[in-house]
């Protein structure tokens, strides 16, 4: 046998002991499946009888009174075949007209007993084979007892009658067995046999019925500490005089409360809630005065009580304001007289040659530190004195203390300054609030002025926070590094429907890498200028250029200004530049200039 199974192969051998019932593990190989089939057809050991296991075995033994020997005694199972006939079965109480139904049984009437066992109580017959959870519906749906009627509470236990046609076991002398409580509702998924009787409940009489008494609360412990009591309202606090005044430049985080920040690490700050951004549409750079209670020792900031007003307007009026991006930027058509009444000669030969106005892109570049910071002092002083009403800005990048209160004190303008002992993440954070902050200004409408010294140490900071994974263009920059300051660069614009923002950014080129942070922002800016500290003037008289400048100037003076340039370059430099400072000397503005300049070229 074990021969002709080896022939086959595991899948059949599979089948095989599937058609003969033979169960097999899931790991099992082909040798031990030969074992098992083996062992089920007999030829290792001789089959033993096993009884089948979906089905409950269940015998009972018929015994009586008498002394009857063991070997009379008939045992009964459902699986096994009878070898003698049974007894006949008695006939029904109806049949033989009401008497009992064990008058036609002998005395000596058999008992049902569990096998192996004498007891003179008859177990529950064996209904079904089939398991209770198999069965369906409708197969022990008449077993279910009926839902038991509703009682009061207080009414008296009601004695359950034996039914009219109850008749005793054990024969008509016996007495009537105790009446039992009713069976417990059963749920729908299990047969009504399988619940327990449930004990009827004694419900206490309506006059001695006392209300349960109210339990008093436990004792407090010892250590235990009150809540603190709700603070003062906004009344109380007005009355009392206990708000204070607070305001600052909002800075947005990512979760929704902002911060209003008097500098860019100041101890002032102030919390304002989300609540109140979203209600007056506050943006990052927004200046907002309001009111602020006491700060409690728990809080790290001084939170806004209430805001009076944003950008110098009421606070429900900045709602339906227009966003920056949302404008048209238009070439400058306003000019900034730099000179005026000065008699500087290097801001005379910039309005002569090529002019600013409000909205331009400037771009300054010199060789030495000490040049850029020379002409930002000028060009800010001169737009400072001639235009009170533009709002003039200077941001100092990585500058020295000493340096930074050398130009607040000469300036009347607002400083916003970096110095090198601050973190790049604090002075990067110091560049997004200003960009932020000359945006909302020009939403409102002002002439915004910004010079920025210098964009290549700007460059040199970002430059430090991008990761050491990321693309490096060439010398050492970054490709992320100059994404901010173009932005701060790249605002500069004049708009059509609000104000302006000009941007004159100085460009130190020092190292390679501020010569590939200019490569960067090459072609951008629209007017430039060249710093080589020679000739007197301070720059090259060619290198000044400005795009679009027919918009700025009147026909005689752009007569005068082609001239001079046309001078400049057909004569030697040296000159051209003394022929040019004795017109300059000779007259007391620049008017006087243009008006005098076509006799003084024909003599």
């Amino acid at each position: 046998m074990s021969e002709e199974l080896e022939k086959l192969s595991v899948l059949e051998l599979r089948k095989l002991a599937k058609e003969m019932g033979v169960k097999l593990g899931a790991g099992i190989n082909k040798q031990g499946i030969i074992e098992k089939l083996a062992e089920a057809r007999g030829d290792n050991r001789e089959e033993e009888p096993q009884q089948p296991m979906h089905r409950p075995i269940r015998s009972a033994a018929i015994i009586t009174d008498d002394e009857a020997e063991d070997d009379d005694i008939p045992i009964l199972t459902p699986n096994a075949p009878m070898n003698r006939p049974l007894a006949p079965r008695p006939a029904s109480p109806a049949a033989t007209g009401g008497a009992s139904s064990l008058s036609g049984i002998s005395a000596k009437a058999p008992a049902f007993t569990m096998e192996g066992s004498r007891a003179w109580n008859n177990p529950r017959p064996y209904q079904n084979s089939q398991p209770g959870y198999q069965r369906t519906q409708n197969t022990w749906s008449s077993a279910r007892p009926a839902a038991a009627p509703q009682r009061a509470w207080n009414a008296a236990p009601q004695k359950q009658a034996a039914p009219a046609s109850y008749t005793p076991r054990f024969g008509p002398e016996q007495a009537a067995p105790e009446p039992q409580p009713p069976a417990a509702p059963v749920n729908d998924y299990r047969p009504a046999h399988y619940g327990a009787p449930q004990q009827d409940y004694q419900a206490a009489d309506a006059q001695s019925y006392q209300a349960y008494p109210q339990q008093q609360p436990a004792a407090r412990p010892a250590h235990y500490q009150a809540a603190p009591a709700p603070g003062p309202t906004l009344s109380e606090l007005l009355t009392a005089g206990d708000v204070g005044d607070g305001e600052g430049v909002l800075e947005m985080h990512p979760d929704g409360y902002g911060i209003l920040r008097s500098t860019v690490t100041g101890k002032k700050d102030i919390y304002i809630a989300n609540a109140q951004i979203r209600r007056f549409a506050l943006r990052t750079g927004d200046y907002v005065v309001g009111k602020t209670r006491p700060q409690r020792e728990s809080d790290r900031y001084v939170a806004m009580l209430y805001i009076t007003d944003v950008n110098g307007h009421a606070a429900e009026e900045v709602k339906a304001r227009p966003a920056f991006d949302s404008f048209t930027a238009i070439y400058p058509k306003k000019r900034i007289n730099l000179s005026g009444r000065s008699q500087d000669e290097a801001l005379r030969l910039i309005d002569l040659l090529s002019p600013m106005g409000f909205g331009q892109r400037a771009l300054i570049t010199c060789k030495t530190h000490a040049l850029a910071a020379e002409m930002l002092k000028k060009l800010a002083a001169a737009v400072s004195r001639n235009y009170p009403k533009a709002l003039v800005k200077v941001l100092l990048v990585n500058e020295s203390p000493e340096d930074v209160t050398e130009t607040r004190d000469a300036l009347k303008a607002d400083v916003i300054a970096t110095t090198f002992d601050q973190s790049p993440e604090d002075q990067q954070r110091a560049f997004d609030l200003l960009t932020e902050r000359v945006q909302r200004l020009v939403e409102d409408g002002r002439d915004v002025v910004l010079l920025l010294d210098s964009l290549t140490q700007m460059a040199r900071i970002c430059n430090q926070l991008i990761p050491s994974s990321a693309r490096t263009l060439q010398n050492g920059l970054a490709a992320g590094a100059m994404l901010r300051p173009k932005r701060l660069f790249g605002s500069a614009r004049n708009t059509r429907e609000a104000g302006s923002l000009t941007v004159i950014a100085f460009a130190v080129n020092e190292t390679a890498l501020d010569g590939a942070a200019l490569e960067e922002i090459k072609g951008t800016p629209n007017m430039e200028i060249l710093l080589t500290g020679e000739g007197g003037l301070g720059f090259d008289p060619l290198s000044v250029r400005t795009k679009k400048s027919e918009l700025l100037m009147t026909e005689q003076e752009k007569h005068v200004s082609d001239s001079i340039r046309e001078m400049l370059s057909a004569s030697s430099p040296d000159e051209a530049l003394a022929q040019l400072r004795s017109m300059l000397e000779k007259t007391e503005n620049n008017d006087d200039l243009v008006q005098k300049f076509d006799s003084w070229m024909g003599m």
